[in-house]
């Protein structure tokens, strides 16, 4: 067997050496090797080619995931925050939440009820505040407030201390733009039916957030 693989060895060899000294008889490394640079040329333009479609696949499909996630946003309908949505009851907020912190007394008649869960320690607490239809069946309001750096619950990755000019950029022009009022606070609304998502802006970022629907008894 051994003397079998030393002489396919010398064969293989001999075929060898006389395939190159043809190949150097005619001049025909340089042929070769332009044949070889246009090989490798092809194979790195196809590969490219191939890596480049799947980065655009792999792109347009996370955009069109990312458009599809945000119009949940632009549309706030059924939309929940903090974990809640505008059509639970006050035993379901009790059952996720347990009883609220405070119920403030209304500050003026006709004001909605007011629920509120104060969570964390002073002076980092943070209130997410609910505010019930005058019926008290539903919440009209769900809204986080709190100090600078609070851990407020994000809404499309935005929340307490994003920029105006981001959140114009992840969801687009709002369906509402109010200047400005007296003391300096801008409210950035989106949604155009009975919900809608608000944005509370003062020195150019998100100072406050809420998640709010109106009111079946208002005309």
């Amino acid at each position: 067997m051994n003397g079998m693989s030393v002489g396919v060895g010398i064969l293989l060899s001999t075929i060898l050496l006389i395939t190159v000294w043809q190949i150097d008889k005619r001049n025909a490394w340089r042929i070769a090797a332009k044949i070889s640079l246009w090989v490798l040329a092809v194979i790195t333009v196809v590969g490219a080619a191939i890596i480049g479609g799947g980065v655009w696949w792999e792109t347009r499909s996370h955009r069109q995931e990312v458009a599809a996630e945000l119009a949940k946003f632009r549309d706030p309908h059924g939309l929940t925050y903090w974990g809640l949505s505008m059509d639970m009851s006050k035993a379901e907020v009790r059952y996720l939440k347990g009883e609220p912190t405070e119920t403030p007394v209304p500050s003026r008649a006709g004001a909605p009820e007011q629920w509120t869960y104060r969570l964390g320690v002073t002076p980092n607490t943070i209130d997410y505040d609910i505010y019930w239809d005058k019926a008290g069946e539903h919440p009209v309001a769900i809204i986080c407030q709190g100090p600078s750096g609070s851990a407020c619950d994000t809404l499309a990755g935005l929340g307490k201390g994003s920029s105006e000019s981001y959140v114009r950029e992840t969801l687009g022009k709002p369906d509402g733009d109010n200047p400005p009022n007296d003391k300096g606070l801008k409210i950035l609304e989106y949604g155009t039916g009975k919900e809608k998502l608000l944005f509370f802006l003062s020195r150019g970022q998100v100072d406050s957030m809420a998640l709010t629907r109106k009111d079946d008894e208002d005309k």
